[in-house]
């Protein structure tokens, strides 16, 4: 075989392999995780569910500055991996994707319009490259908090459910 032959097929595979990752990642790295155009433009403040969706679109586009807006304590973006290689070898690699978005608010007798704290059940999954329907699915709870009814929604924690 000649050396020409030889480069043309190492480019082919090459472009192979290139090609089948990202045709898994491009689909991950575009979801909009159910988020209306309106919300995503700023054009109406998000509910304490699309405040959480919200987060996991931010993260997913690695836009730390929008993805600490979204949570009280901005201490906690600080953290090493936020801002070191993992954090993009993360986002290279592992895919996240929300199923359900479930928030209700701590008193019973609320109504979620008018309530300052609420609960977010949200369940979720994690893979590498993509997630698959064999992904081991995980709910987590997230705590929301704001000043008052005219106040945007923070997380203020997220915990295991």
């Amino acid at each position: 075989m000649t050396r020409k032959k030889k480069i043309v097929i190492w480019i082919v595979v090459i472009a192979a392999l290139l090609g089948g990752f990202l045709a898994f990642r491009i689909p991950s790295w575009t979801r909009t995780y159910g988020l209306s155009q309106e919300v995503l433009a700023g054009d109406r403040a998000p509910t304490a569910e699309e405040t959480i969706r919200l987060y996991f679109y931010y993260c997913n586009r690695m836009d730390w500055d929008k993805t600490s807006a979204l949570i009280t304590d901005t201490d906690r973006t600080e953290t090493k991996w936020w801002s070191n290689l993992e954090a993009c070898l993360n986002w290279f690699f592992l895919d996240d994707e929300l199923f359900s978005v479930h928030a209700s608010t701590y008193e019973t007798y609320e109504k979620a319009e008018e309530a300052t704290r609420m609960l977010a059940t949200v369940e979720e999954a994690h893979g590498v490259l993509r997630v698959t329907p064999l992904t081991e699915k995980e709910s987590n709870c997230y705590y929301m908090v704001r000043e008052d009814v005219n106040s945007p929604w923070k997380i203020d924690e997220i915990g295991t459910g």
